[in-house]
């Protein structure tokens, strides 16, 4: 029996479809809400909006060129894939790395943008230095994913990864000096901080891609766990820019609507204890269509609401 008619073929293109179209479900929904929050409330966008929007475009082409990409036999052993479509799956993944890191730098520009707004001194000159440093590490490392010399790429591979984590992680542990001497209750401390440090997690997704870039040059892997990590530090960045700004409009609609309770509330006691005016009689009422009212010292049951003498309307 031919050895090659027994060899099992394993296929993970399930796996990177399932994985790589869920991260992008989860990042459109909290992108959208958060540009949804902005527009129902009036807050005009700004250039943390643009650019984050800009990288959500990004990780839209790079999804949808990984999962065309599919069906030229991304998932596969490239061993077992056919020969004629292994320099398109070359073509599709190279423009999906393309467009995944420009995504990356475009939302950390994003998140260091919103970061900015809040810090001064020498915090807004560090950040402004991230911002600047991670953008040209970024982008070269993009423009290299097309440049032949492999060994040079691999190497600026691995420094733009730990560049990139690095960076994440410093921006987002930068909000704790700022949010940690604002007047703010602890409790609304720690949830200010909790949201604005979940760029953490793109820091680690970065990590993820160093163990996995050994893949690239290893015929018997698949390269879909590099695919996955990429798409994964991308979208795991938009919602850590996102969650911030929705935490802020969640809490302002809570208050509003409490406040709103409390208004009917309060209105649905006067309404019970307000007296009619024809209950104040007395010596002082108006003739000429004022509202007649009077002045009483009896002692009036708790919760009644009871008009203020300054509403007392006397006409001479």
């Amino acid at each position: 029996m031919d050895a090659d008619s027994t060899k099992v073929v394993v296929d993970y293109s399930p796996l990177l479809l399932r994985s790589i179209w869920s991260m992008f479900g989860f990042a459109t929904l909290f992108a959208w809400l958060r540009a949804f929050a902005k527009l129902t409330t009036g807050v005009p966008f700004w250039w943390d909006d643009h650019f984050l929007n800009a990288s959500w475009l990004c990780l839209l082409v790079s999804t949808a060129l990984l999962a065309r990409s599919v069906d030229f036999g991304t998932g596969l052993h490239f061993e077992d894939m056919v020969l004629e479509n292994i320099p398109i799956v070359a073509e599709y993944s190279f423009a999906a790395g393309f467009a995944t890191i420009l995504g990356q730098a475009w939302s950390k520009t994003s998140f260091g943008l919103t970061i900015l707004r809040i810090s001064d001194g020498w915090m807004r000159w560090l950040v402004l230095f991230i911002i600047i440093s991670m953008n040209l590490v970024l982008t070269t490392n993009a423009i290299l994913l097309y440049a032949q010399c492999t060994p040079i790429r691999r190497l600026f591979d691995e420094l733009a990864e730990v560049y990139s984590g690095v960076g994440d992680i410093v921006l987002a542990m930068l909000p704790w000096k700022i949010v940690w001497k604002a007047k703010l209750f602890k409790r609304e401390k720690i949830g200010v901080l909790v949201a604005m440090s979940l760029g953490v997690f793109s820091g680690i997704m970065s990590f993820l891609k160093i163990i996995s870039l050994g893949e690239i040059s290893d015929v018997r892997s698949t390269t879909v766990d590099l695919k996955i990590f990429g798409i994964a530090e991308l979208a795991v960045t938009i919602i850590a820019v996102s969650i911030p700004i929705l935490r802020v409009f969640i809490r302002q609609g809570h208050r509003s609507y409490v406040s709103k309770s409390s208004t009917g509330q309060r209105s649905n006691q006067v309404s019970a204890g307000y007296q009619s005016p024809t209950a104040f009689s007395g010596n002082h009422e108006s003739q000429r269509g004022g509202i007649p009212m009077k002045q009483t010292t009896v002692a009036e049951p708790i919760g009644v609401y009871r008009p203020p003498e300054s509403w007392a309307r006397y006409e001479v």
